[in-house]
């Protein structure tokens, strides 16, 4: 099996090349026992945080005027990656922010 992908790069003044790129797909991300290798170290935590934020931003355009729709949203979202994501409970994650929410709104207008 064979993954597809389309790479774009900027050549000079404004110039965009698009290059085909053929990779086989059956080891892609995963070491010869076939079980993904997490990242880890500075560049796993750079990744992690990098997929909350995105999540959050996903959670936040799913529900923009709801809070307790985008915490039980992008909750839901980490637990799709446990392995990566997960922290804590979603009753203690919900606690917390409940808690942070409070303390914005006593600080701001």
């Amino acid at each position: 099996m064979l993954l597809s992908l389309k790479i774009s790069i900027a050549i000079g003044a404004g110039i965009v090349v698009a290059l085909p790129v053929a990779l086989p797909c059956g080891t892609c991300g995963a070491p010869l026992s076939g079980e993904p290798e997490l990242v880890s170290g500075m560049l796993g935590l750079v990744e992690r945080n990098a997929m909350r934020y995105f999540l959050a931003v996903d959670a936040y355009l799913a529900a923009p005027d709801n809070f307790e729709k985008r915490l039980s949203l992008w909750y839901a979202a980490t637990e799709k990656y446990p392995r990566q994501l997960h922290d804590l409970s979603e009753a203690d994650y919900l606690k917390f922010k409940r808690a942070d929410r409070e303390r914005q709104g006593s600080v701001r207008p």
